[in-house]
This record gives C-alpha cells, sequence and structure tokens, in this order.
C-alpha cells in the first residue's frame, strides 16, 4: 500500500515537471528526437552499406585469387616448359595477387600487435580498392566469430600453406632452370605437384566461394531483421513522443478553441482546464480571467439594459399623459376662443340694438 502511495506520488510529481517545461522546450525535445534518430537511422544505414561493401569486397577478393592463382599456375607450366624468364615474371606478378591477400588475412588476424599499414599493404598488393580497406578491416575482425568467417578462414590458413609451398617450388625450379637444368632437379615431380595443389586449390577456392555466398545472404538478413528492428523501435518512440508531448499541447490548445466557441455562442459559465503550468498554462489562466471579466460586464450591461428598459416605460407612461393633458388644455382653450368670440359678437348686437333704439327715441 505503501509502496503504491510512493509511486502515484512520484508519477504525480513526474506530470507536474512535465506540465511545467515550456513550450519551446518542449518543441525543442521533439525536434532533437527527430535528428536524434535520424542520425541512428543514418548511422544504421551507411553501417549496412559498409558491411555489404565489405563482403561485395570479400567476394572480389576471392575471384582475384582464384584468377592470379591459375593464371600464375599457368605461367609457371609455360616456364617450365620453354625457360623463358618473361613467363616467370609473369608467374611472380599473378601469384603476388593472393600472397598479397595473406599477408592481409595474417596481419588483420592478430589479436593484439595488429598493423593497420601492414594490412593495408597486404590489400594494396592484393588489386583491393582503397577505399574498402577499413570496411572490411572491420568486417574480418568485427565479425570473427561469425561460423562462415571462422570457415572461411580455415580454408584461406589451407590455401596459404599451398601457397608457400608453390612459392618454395617456383624458386626451386627457378633456381633449376637458370643452372641450365644441371642441378639434377626434378621437373616432372615439381610439375605433378603443381598439378596436385592447383586441383586441391580449385576446391578450397570453390568451398570458400561458396561460404562467402552464405556469409553473404546471412548478413543481408541481419541486416535486414536489424533495420527492421530499429525502424519499430524509431516509430515506437516518436509515437510515444507524439502521444506524449504534441497530444498535450494539441488538447490544451483545443480547450481554448472550445471556450471561445462557448463564448461566442454567450456561454460564460465554464472555465478552461488549466493543465500545465507552461505558456499555454498562463494563456489559459489569462483566458479564464478575460471571460471572468467579461461576464462581469455582461451583466453589468444587462442590469444597465434593463433600468434603462424600466426607464424608457416610465418616461412614455409620462409622454402620455402629458399629451392627454396637453389634448385636455387645447380643447379648453378653444372653447374659451369661442366663447369670446360668441361674447363679442353679443356685444355686437347690444350696440346695435342701442343705436336703433337711440334713433328711434329721437325721431
Amino acid at each position: 500500500m505503501v509502496a503504491e502511495e510512493r509511486r502515484l506520488r512520484k508519477t504525480i510529481e513526474e506530470k507536474k515537471t512535465f506540465s511545467s517545461i515550456s513550450v519551446k522546450s518542449k518543441l525543442l525535445v521533439i525536434f532533437s528526437s527527430f535528428f536524434i534518430l535520424l542520425l541512428v537511422m543514418l548511422f544504421a544505414s551507411a553501417m549496412s552499406m559498409n558491411l555489404l561493401s565489405a563482403m561485395r569486397t570479400h567476394v572480389g577478393g576471392e575471384s582475384l585469387w582464384s584468377k592470379s592463382q591459375k593464371d600464375s599456375f599457368y605461367f609457371m607450366e609455360i616456364y617450365m616448359k620453354t625457360g623463358d624468364e618473361e613467363y616467370y615474371k609473369k608467374f611472380e606478378e599473378e601469384f603476388a595477387v593472393p600472397m598479397g591477400i595473406s599477408k592481409f588475412y595474417l596481419e588483420v588476424l592478430k589479436a593484439d600487435d595488429f598493423n593497420k599499414t601492414i594490412a593495408y599493404e597486404g590489400m594494396r598488393e592484393g588489386s583491393i580498392h582503397p577505399d574498402d580497406f577499413d570496411d572490411t578491416i572491420f568486417l574480418v575482425r568485427g565479425f570473427r566469430g561469425n561460423e562462415y568467417i571462422e570457415e572461411g578462414i580455415v580454408n584461406w590458413k589451407k590455401a596459404y600453406s599451398y601457397l608457400l609451398e608453390t612459392k618454395q617450388l617456383g624458386e626451386k625450379i627457378h633456381n633449376h632452370i637458370l643452372s641450365n637444368r644441371t642441378d639434377g632437379y626434378d621437373l616432372d615431380s615439381a610439375s605433378a605437384r603443381l598439378s596436385f595443389i592447383n586441383e586441391d586449390m580449385r576446391i578450397i577456392e570453390d568451398s570458400y566461394s561458396f561460404l562467402m555466398g552464405e556469409a553473404s545472404r546471412w548478413l543481408k538478413r541481419t541486416l535486414t531483421i536489424l533495420m527492421v528492428a530499429i525502424t519499430l523501435v524509431i516509430v515506437t518512440i516518436m509515437s510515444m513522443i507524439y502521444y506524449i508531448i504534441p497530444r498535450r499541447v494539441l488538447s490544451n490548445l483545443y480547450e481554448l478553441k472550445d471556450g471561445t466557441d462557448r463564448i461566442s455562442k454567450g456561454d460564460f459559465t465554464r472555465k478552461v482546464p488549466v493543465k500545465s503550468s507552461d505558456e499555454i498554462g498562463e494563456l489559459s489562466k489569462a483566458f479564464n480571467s478575460m471571460m471572468g471579466d467579461l461576464s462581469s460586464a455582461r451583466k453589468s450591461l444587462i442590469e444597465r439594459t434593463n433600468e434603462a428598459e424600466s426607464a424608457k416605460a416610465d418616461l412614455s407612461e409620462k409622454n402620455y399623459e402629458l399629451e392627454k393633458f396637453n389634448k385636455l388644455a387645447v380643447g379648453r382653450e378653444l372653447k374659451m376662443v369661442e366663447l369670446k368670440r360668441k361674447i363679442s359678437r353679443l356685444e355686437g348686437n347690444g350696440k346695435k340694438v342701442k343705436r336703433k333704439s337711440d334713433e328711434i327715441g329721437t325721431g
């Protein structure tokens, strides 16, 4: 029970801490997360391409090894028949390719005192492109425990022992021919041994080529699974970021929009919930304060309007009474005027009667 309360309190504190982060910081978290995940994706893609390039170099190196080894044995056979030094030089040139690749393997397989310069020299002598040097070294040393790489190294060691023997045979054959074939060296036995080595080398090279093909397919499957896993992790993280940050920010903005819609419809009763203490939270508080001021102003306006309506009604009633009084007063005035006219007419008639009476009396 106590542990549950602590966990709940910790969750609330974390939410408060998150809610107190400014919108700018939240947006910075979003863009930083996008940038970091993009870098991870680019790194994984670059690593995949480099590993595939290194595997391609291994397959290409096996082809160079096989071709140069066969060509060197071919030139040695011609040299034994003709004694032409030009063919021995061609033998040495072709033989330098598998020996250079072997020099690379000898150095790169060292656990402690690995010398990258020597490994570079071996790959250069093996006709490997300089752009592929580092990727090839990383593949061999980084994936040394892989079954295909390990079995390929075993095959190389067998082939390398044959190379050393071929080198010794070549030197003996060269010395024998330079001595005008007077040292008693048996060229037929040497030729037979070279043929045996050449055939056994072909079997080893076929096995190595098969292993490199299997290794390429394994690497492709592994990198595909890795890229899918990284993509899923990125999608999951971005979904969480969207749910945690933009969703909360947008929910607060939606609350503000709903608040403005309610105000436009004359509803001042419900305040906007303040869910954070960031800029949007401060805006929500200011919005609620403004809504309170508008509600108070609206109430005051309604009260004043009601008072004005009441005063208007009173004024209308008084105007009616005044109009009624005016009508009565005007009526009285008209009657007085009419009465005065009648009195004037009566006075005029009285004067006429008196004049006639006076005229009759004098007559």
